[in-house]
Protein backbone atom coordinates (compact mmCIF):
# COMPACT_ATOMS: atom_id res chain seq x y z
CA UNK A 1 0.00 0.00 0.00
CA UNK A 2 1.25 3.47 -0.88
CA UNK A 3 1.95 5.44 2.33
CA UNK A 4 0.39 8.73 3.27
CA UNK A 5 2.03 11.86 1.88
CA UNK A 6 3.24 15.10 3.42
CA UNK A 7 3.60 18.00 0.99
CA UNK A 8 5.47 21.01 2.39
CA UNK A 9 4.76 24.21 0.48
CA UNK A 10 7.95 26.27 0.60
CA UNK A 11 7.18 28.44 -2.40
CA UNK A 12 6.67 31.88 -0.88
CA UNK A 13 8.73 34.61 -2.53
CA UNK A 14 9.41 36.29 0.86
CA UNK A 15 8.75 39.68 -0.72
CA UNK A 16 8.53 41.44 2.63
CA UNK A 17 11.91 40.11 3.75
CA UNK A 18 14.21 41.92 1.32
CA UNK A 19 15.76 38.77 -0.03
CA UNK A 20 15.80 36.71 3.19
CA UNK A 21 14.20 33.31 2.67
CA UNK A 22 11.81 33.25 5.61
CA UNK A 23 11.34 29.48 5.81
CA UNK A 24 15.11 29.08 6.24
CA UNK A 25 15.24 31.38 9.28
CA UNK A 26 16.66 29.60 12.35
CA UNK A 27 14.60 28.96 15.46
CA UNK A 28 16.53 27.36 18.31
CA UNK A 29 19.49 27.08 15.95
CA UNK A 30 17.75 25.13 13.17
CA UNK A 31 16.16 26.48 9.98
CA UNK A 32 12.37 26.26 10.18
CA UNK A 33 11.96 24.19 7.01
CA UNK A 34 14.76 21.76 7.95
CA UNK A 35 13.21 21.22 11.35
CA UNK A 36 9.77 20.56 9.88
CA UNK A 37 11.17 17.92 7.54
CA UNK A 38 13.08 16.31 10.41
CA UNK A 39 10.05 16.25 12.71
CA UNK A 40 7.80 14.82 10.00
CA UNK A 41 10.22 11.95 9.51
CA UNK A 42 10.42 11.36 13.27
CA UNK A 43 6.66 11.50 13.86
CA UNK A 44 5.60 9.64 10.69
CA UNK A 45 8.54 7.62 9.35
CA UNK A 46 6.05 5.78 7.14
CA UNK A 47 5.07 8.78 4.97
CA UNK A 48 6.45 10.14 1.75
CA UNK A 49 7.76 13.71 2.24
CA UNK A 50 7.78 16.21 -0.63
CA UNK A 51 9.09 19.79 -0.41
CA UNK A 52 7.63 22.01 -3.14
CA UNK A 53 9.81 25.08 -3.73
CA UNK A 54 9.01 28.31 -5.59
CA UNK A 55 10.27 27.01 -8.90
CA UNK A 56 7.57 24.32 -8.84
CA UNK A 57 4.65 26.36 -7.50
CA UNK A 58 2.32 28.12 -9.93
CA UNK A 59 0.63 31.33 -8.84
CA UNK A 60 -2.79 29.73 -9.21
CA UNK A 61 -3.39 27.54 -6.14
CA UNK A 62 -5.92 25.35 -7.94
CA UNK A 63 -3.24 24.46 -10.48
CA UNK A 64 -0.92 23.64 -7.59
CA UNK A 65 -3.37 21.02 -6.33
CA UNK A 66 -3.62 19.47 -9.77
CA UNK A 67 0.16 19.50 -10.17
CA UNK A 68 0.68 17.74 -6.83
CA UNK A 69 -2.06 15.10 -7.17
CA UNK A 70 0.58 12.62 -8.26
CA UNK A 71 2.18 13.04 -4.82
CA UNK A 72 -0.98 12.27 -2.85
CA UNK A 73 -0.97 9.31 -0.50
CA UNK A 74 -3.16 6.24 -0.70
CA UNK A 75 -5.45 7.56 2.04
CA UNK A 76 -4.25 10.77 3.73
CA UNK A 77 -2.40 13.78 2.38
CA UNK A 78 -1.05 16.60 4.56
CA UNK A 79 -0.24 20.04 3.19
CA UNK A 80 2.07 21.98 5.53
CA UNK A 81 2.92 25.64 4.91
CA UNK A 82 6.69 25.83 4.79
CA UNK A 83 7.20 28.99 6.86
CA UNK A 84 5.48 27.59 9.97
CA UNK A 85 7.51 26.96 13.12
CA UNK A 86 5.71 24.07 14.80
CA UNK A 87 5.30 23.03 18.40
CA UNK A 88 6.17 19.35 18.15
CA UNK A 89 2.95 18.12 19.75
CA UNK A 90 0.81 20.20 17.42
CA UNK A 91 2.57 18.86 14.35
CA UNK A 92 2.07 15.35 15.71
CA UNK A 93 -1.63 16.12 16.11
CA UNK A 94 -1.89 17.21 12.47
CA UNK A 95 0.07 14.28 11.07
CA UNK A 96 -1.91 11.64 12.97
CA UNK A 97 -5.42 12.88 12.18
CA UNK A 98 -7.52 10.66 9.95
CA UNK A 99 -10.58 12.90 9.59
CA UNK A 100 -11.75 13.44 5.99
CA UNK A 101 -10.89 17.13 5.85
CA UNK A 102 -9.36 19.51 8.41
CA UNK A 103 -7.78 22.96 8.30
CA UNK A 104 -5.38 23.74 11.15
CA UNK A 105 -4.60 27.26 12.27
CA UNK A 106 -4.97 29.93 14.92
CA UNK A 107 -8.38 31.58 15.30
CA UNK A 108 -7.17 34.86 16.79
CA UNK A 109 -4.15 36.76 18.13
CA UNK A 110 -1.06 34.91 19.32
CA UNK A 111 -1.29 35.12 23.10
CA UNK A 112 2.39 34.26 23.47
CA UNK A 113 3.86 37.03 21.32
CA UNK A 114 0.97 39.45 20.90
CA UNK A 115 0.88 39.04 17.14
CA UNK A 116 -2.68 40.06 16.18
CA UNK A 117 -3.42 37.98 13.09
CA UNK A 118 -5.32 34.76 12.50
CA UNK A 119 -3.32 32.21 10.54
CA UNK A 120 -3.62 28.97 8.59
CA UNK A 121 -0.87 26.38 9.13
CA UNK A 122 -1.88 23.09 7.47
CA UNK A 123 -4.49 21.02 5.64
CA UNK A 124 -5.11 17.32 6.31
CA UNK A 125 -7.51 15.40 4.08
CA UNK A 126 -8.44 12.15 2.46
CA UNK A 127 -6.65 12.06 -0.85
CA UNK A 128 -10.02 11.70 -2.59
CA UNK A 129 -11.07 15.15 -1.29
CA UNK A 130 -9.27 17.23 -3.92
CA UNK A 131 -12.50 18.94 -4.95
CA UNK A 132 -13.16 20.05 -1.38
CA UNK A 133 -9.64 21.45 -1.12
CA UNK A 134 -9.99 23.33 -4.39
CA UNK A 135 -13.35 24.84 -3.46
CA UNK A 136 -11.99 26.15 -0.16
CA UNK A 137 -8.81 27.52 -1.66
CA UNK A 138 -10.16 29.08 -4.84
CA UNK A 139 -8.06 32.11 -5.77
CA UNK A 140 -7.57 33.32 -2.21
CA UNK A 141 -3.90 32.43 -1.82
CA UNK A 142 -3.01 34.78 -4.67
CA UNK A 143 -4.66 37.83 -3.10
CA UNK A 144 -2.01 40.51 -2.55
CA UNK A 145 0.85 38.04 -2.90
CA UNK A 146 1.34 36.67 0.59
CA UNK A 147 -2.06 37.82 1.84
CA UNK A 148 -3.73 36.58 5.00
CA UNK A 149 -4.37 32.92 4.28
CA UNK A 150 -7.29 32.85 6.71
CA UNK A 151 -9.34 34.15 3.80
CA UNK A 152 -9.54 30.63 2.37
CA UNK A 153 -11.90 29.59 5.16
CA UNK A 154 -14.08 32.64 4.75
CA UNK A 155 -14.40 32.14 1.01
CA UNK A 156 -15.76 28.63 1.51
CA UNK A 157 -18.40 30.00 3.89
CA UNK A 158 -19.44 32.61 1.37
CA UNK A 159 -19.57 30.10 -1.47
CA UNK A 160 -21.98 27.84 0.41
CA UNK A 161 -24.21 30.58 1.84
CA UNK A 162 -23.97 33.56 -0.51
CA UNK A 163 -22.84 32.31 -3.93
CA UNK A 164 -23.57 35.61 -5.69
CA UNK A 165 -21.45 37.50 -3.17
CA UNK A 166 -18.75 34.86 -3.50
CA UNK A 167 -18.65 35.37 -7.27
CA UNK A 168 -18.44 39.11 -6.75
CA UNK A 169 -15.44 38.74 -4.45
CA UNK A 170 -13.70 36.54 -6.98
CA UNK A 171 -14.38 39.12 -9.70
CA UNK A 172 -12.92 41.95 -7.61
CA UNK A 173 -10.48 39.95 -5.53
CA UNK A 174 -7.54 41.39 -7.43
CA UNK A 175 -8.18 44.65 -5.54
CA UNK A 176 -6.88 43.69 -2.08
CA UNK A 177 -8.34 46.57 -0.05
CA UNK A 178 -11.92 46.09 -1.23
CA UNK A 179 -11.58 42.33 -0.91
CA UNK A 180 -10.14 42.54 2.59
CA UNK A 181 -12.88 44.82 3.88
CA UNK A 182 -15.58 42.63 2.39
CA UNK A 183 -14.11 39.45 3.82
CA UNK A 184 -13.84 40.98 7.29
CA UNK A 185 -17.44 42.19 7.15
CA UNK A 186 -19.18 39.09 5.85
CA UNK A 187 -16.90 36.23 6.88
CA UNK A 188 -17.74 33.77 9.67
CA UNK A 189 -14.21 32.80 10.52
CA UNK A 190 -14.26 31.04 13.85
CA UNK A 191 -17.03 28.48 13.40
CA UNK A 192 -16.10 26.91 10.09
CA UNK A 193 -16.78 23.16 10.39
CA UNK A 194 -13.44 22.12 8.91
CA UNK A 195 -11.32 24.50 10.98
CA UNK A 196 -9.30 23.26 13.97
CA UNK A 197 -7.82 25.93 16.25
CA UNK A 198 -4.46 24.56 17.46
CA UNK A 199 -5.03 26.31 20.79
CA UNK A 200 -1.47 27.49 21.41
CA UNK A 201 0.88 30.28 20.39
CA UNK A 202 4.10 28.33 20.01
CA UNK A 203 3.16 27.33 16.46
CA UNK A 204 3.34 30.36 14.20
CA UNK A 205 4.49 31.47 10.77
CA UNK A 206 6.63 34.37 9.60
CA UNK A 207 4.60 36.54 7.27
CA UNK A 208 5.95 39.77 8.77
CA UNK A 209 9.65 40.35 9.61
CA UNK A 210 8.80 42.35 12.73
CA UNK A 211 7.44 39.28 14.52
CA UNK A 212 10.44 37.01 13.98
CA UNK A 213 12.58 38.30 16.87
CA UNK A 214 9.66 38.47 19.37
CA UNK A 215 8.81 34.89 18.45
CA UNK A 216 12.37 33.67 18.99
CA UNK A 217 12.60 35.49 22.33
CA UNK A 218 9.36 33.83 23.45
CA UNK A 219 10.14 30.23 22.46
CA UNK A 220 13.92 29.82 22.53
CA UNK A 221 14.86 30.17 26.25
CA UNK A 222 12.96 27.00 27.23
CA UNK A 223 12.75 25.48 23.73
CA UNK A 224 8.98 25.67 23.78
CA UNK A 225 8.88 24.35 20.22
CA UNK A 226 9.81 20.91 21.59
CA UNK A 227 6.72 20.73 23.81
CA UNK A 228 4.14 18.01 23.26
CA UNK A 229 1.31 19.95 24.95
CA UNK A 230 0.57 23.70 25.07
CA UNK A 231 1.46 25.88 28.04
Amino acid sequence: MTPDSVIILAGGRSKRWNGTVKYMLPVCGEPVLNRTVRLVKEIRPDVNVHVIGPELQPDNPNQLFLDTMRLFGQKMTYYLLGDVSWMKGTLRRVLTTTTPFSIYGRAGPNQLTGRPHEEIFAFAFYSSELQTLASIHTDSLTINGEGNQWDVVVLHDLNSQHPALYDLFLAFGRFPIAYWKGIRKFGRRQDHPCFVDVGEGITDDFDEPEWYEPYCKAVEPERLIDREVPL
